[in-house]
């Protein structure tokens, strides 16, 4: 009999952008204190290492691609979010567990064939990312895994071996049978991300079964202050894309230093945290222009072509506030239209498996700085614009939240509606 491997990619992505009352130093605090842009460490890459972050950002490009088309039309105008950087860092796990031509299948969407020189790229990058600006952006990540036992689990030792190496992953092999799995496995989510753990709600709910034979996880936490933080904040209106009024919102205003360039019939705007390390960028259509079709029109290279037009000058910004929960159990259906093989595939620890992908969130956004929390776990079963002088974020747009010298696209977000703060997709 065939058994399965059912594994939910559970992104938890918590995109705040908010007044967190943590140790972290506010870079505004000091009256005479100046955050210098630019001054933030860079990630340097080999050769091979550009050659992979650059498949990296395309997949980036091509996820974000099948999503927002999973998610288009007039009758799908919600806000939703995915994080490119946390599936292909999950996929990048899971083909290490893979065999032959389902190995090769994963690789293939992940457009890079080499499987160690894609564990050496996370590795780096899990020790990098972190010290690319520590005074004003905290970045922290970690993966693990269960291993069901009911299940013929083969091969254990060298993905340990493996896990170890490249991502400092603990690997535990236990009963799923026995309720304290689940536990175990919600609280080293909760701790993770530093929320504090509902003994009566799960951390990743409905994705967890006592029948699967495998459970692995990613987790990042990214918690970032602005560079000069919102001066004010009032209710302001906001529009949809014909231009009526949605409703009032809760606006943040200020003076910020931003970049901007254009793409298609959009302006893309920059916001950077700290010394720059760390940037979101709004892609905020034209008026009479549709946000859905703006996306799908961004390509890798006219992605990259914006950003190296890019010019910053400090100007007064309107941008609304956002707090929205987060749910996308199955992204599946988007990595299958990007070539990953539907049934069973082969596996170097289990039998014969079934795999499904999955991503949970959280998005909040205020006048401080941004938090993003992530957890990834696998269940197997152009031309520069005119320079603005005024930005008004007023209808709906699309927010990319990225490493500056790498480029790598931590979370992506599309928002229609800033005031759904409940929203649960």
């Amino acid at each position: 009999m065939k058994k399965y491997l059912f594994f939910p990619l559970a992104v938890m992505a918590l995109f705040m952008v908010s007044c967190s009352d943590n140790d972290s130093p506010d870079p505004n605090d000091g009256e005479d204190e100046v955050v210098a842009l630019g001054t933030a460490k860079k990630v340097v890459l080999s050769a091979p290492q550009i050659e992979i972050n650059q498949a990296q950002g395309k997949f980036a490009i091509d996820l974000i691609h099948e999503f927002n088309s999973a998610n288009s039309g007039e009758d799908r105008q919600y806000n939703c979010a995915v994080s490119p950087f946390g599936a292909f860092q999950m996929l990048s796990l899971v083909a290490n567990s893979l065999a032959g031509e389902s190995q090769a299948n994963i690789l293939e969407i992940l457009k890079h064939s080499d499987i160690d020189e894609l564990n050496d790229f996370n590795a780096y990058l899990m020790e990098e990312l972190p010290n690319v600006d520590p005074k004003w952006v905290s970045f922290t990540q970690a993966f693990a895994a269960w291993l069901n036992t009911e299940y013929n689990v083969k091969n254990v030792d060298k993905f340990e071996s493996i896990l170890s190496q490249y991502y400092n992953a603990p690997v535990y092999c236990k009963s799923f049978l026995d309720y304290n799995v689940k536990t175990e496995y919600n609280d080293w989510v909760a701790s993770v991300l530093g929320v504090e753990q509902n003994s009566n709600q799960d951390t990743d709910g409905d994705l967890y079964g006592r029948d699967v034979p495998s459970y692995m996880v990613n987790a990042f936490v990214f918690d970032g202050k602005w560079n000069k933080k919102f001066g004010s904040v009032s209710m302001e209106s906001f529009y949809d894309e014909d231009g009526h009024q949605l409703r009032s919102v809760s606006t943040m205003k200020g003076s910020q230093e931003v970049g901007y360039a254009s793409i298609g019939n959009s302006n893309l705007y920059t916001l950077y945290y700290g010394n720059g390390g760390y940037c979101l960028r709004i892609l905020l259509p034209n008026e009479g222009a549709k946000l859905d079709d703006e996306i799908a029109a961004i390509t890798y290279d006219s992605w990259q072509e914006a950003k190296n037009t890019i010019r910053s000058k400090s100007i007064y910004v309107e941008m609304p506030r956002l707090e929205l929960k987060i749910n996308q159990p199955m992204l599946s259906e988007s990595l299958v239209n990007m070539g990953m093989h539907r049934g069973f595939v082969e596996s170097d620890l289990f039998d014969e498996y079934f795999v499904t992908l999955g991503q949970r969130g959280e998005l909040s956004i205020n006048e401080t700085g941004t938090v993003v929390k992530v957890t990834s776990s696998e269940i197997w079963t152009i031309l520069p614009g005119d320079q603005p002088d005024e930005v008004y974020v007023n209808r709906p747009y699309a927010l990319f939240l990225e490493e500056e010298s790498t480029g790598a696209i931590l979370a992506f977000a599309k928002i229609y509606d800033p005031s759904a703060v409940d929203e649960d997709l």
